[in-house]
């Protein structure tokens, strides 16, 4: 379980730039010029590689103030459902949380190297071995392809709100790491900014059931300050350039189809 928590955080620190480390002496520091050092006022080590990411790295500096991050290996590690994780600055804070020893709990915690007990770093006692595929994954591909995979995927995103933005149907909305937001808004529309918010959300609503009910494409939701808005979340290491660029064709085609029952 500690090699792969490193294992995580390796990927953490590749991707995102940042990572906290226990409290270790100056000294005992690794030498990189890419790594700057820096200390939190409880004694623990953080460092910022700044090599890595640069598109990236400001939305992620301040997780070096965070207490703990949590992240879903069944998403963006591509793992079988269910898997989750969370990294915590002091892993104290886990026993100190969870821990419980009632008079029928006998287990030995003496001795130099005591046992990892899990029951005493979550709420369950009884749990399976979540862990396994998300190690297996690493085992076979390694921590450098999970960085690469996943930059794949962020460029992808990228790639699709440009192709979108060449749209006069679509509207781009937001692009943040692997998830673009859009909408589709037909070219005559004709209604006051008040009629057209409701018009173009119950057709995108309408839209989206359409493209889950065809299949050719998956995307979800999201409402954006009462936009709603077809939210596309890449996180398959299987997806191409080739289904980005066939995306906005079919939902302009669909769109029109829609648009032109609703104004019967």
């Amino acid at each position: 379980m500690t090699r792969l928590t490193s294992a995580l955080s390796w990927v953490a620190l590749t991707l995102l730039s940042t990572l906290v480390l226990p409290a270790q002496p100056d000294n005992e520091l690794p030498l990189d010029p890419a790594i700057t050092y820096g200390k939190l006022e409880n004694g623990l080590t953080y460092y910022i590689r700044e090599n890595q990411e640069p598109k990236n790295r400001a939305n992620f500096r301040l997780v070096v103030n965070a207490d703990s991050v949590a992240l879903d290996p069944h998403k963006w590690l591509y793992s079988p459902i269910e898997a989750g994780c969370t990294l915590v600055k002091n892993p104290q804070d886990l026993p100190d949380t969870f821990a419980f020893h009632p008079d029928y709990y006998q287990f030995d915690l003496e001795g130099d190297q005591p046992p990892t007990n899990y029951y005493e770093l979550g709420l369950q006692n009884t749990r399976g071995f979540r862990a396994l595929k998300v190690w297996l994954a690493f085992k076979q591909v390694g921590g450098p392809a999970f960085v690469e995979m996943i930059r794949q995927d962020i460029q992808l995103a990228q790639a699709m709100k440009e192709a979108i933005s060449q749209e006069k149907e679509l509207e781009a909305l937001t692009c943040h790491l692997s998830i673009t937001t859009f909408r589709y808004v037909p070219k005559d529309l004709e209604h006051t900014k008040d009629e057209q918010l409701s018009y173009l959300n119950e057709l995108n609503e309408k839209l989206l059931n359409q493209l889950q009910e065809e299949g050719e494409v998956f995307v979800s939701n999201a409402v954006l300050q009462g936009t709603y808005a077809l939210r596309a979340c890449i996180v398959n290491f299987r997806t191409t350039l080739n289904e980005i660029e066939k995306l906005p064709g079919i939902v302009i085609r669909i769109g029109q189809e829609l648009d032109a029952k609703m104004r019967v």
